[in-house]
């Protein structure tokens, strides 16, 4: 018969599983979203008190160039 291979098939266990999988995705996603947010807030005050991008990439361990185009944004953002 075509369905017997579906006989051990459980769909609540599949639905529970996936659910768990879609929240620890979603928690780690969060997580690194607020690590950039914090790394970017620290990166916005270093800026505005005079810090170059060199030394606020190697404090915060943020790359070089993440960093070059946060203080460019903050830059053009002064320039309006």
């Amino acid at each position: 018969m075509l369905f017997d291979s579906f006989e051990g098939y459980d769909i609540q266990k599949v639905r529970k599983k996936s659910r768990e999988e879609g929240r620890k995705a979603g928690r780690k996603a969060g997580k690194k979203q607020g690590a950039e947010a914090k790394a970017r807030y620290a990166a916005r005050n270093m800026y505005a008190r005079g810090f170059g991008a060199e030394e606020t990439a190697g404090l915060l361990g943020e790359s070089l160039e993440t960093v070059k185009e946060w203080y460019q944004s903050w830059s053009e953002e002064s320039d309006s």
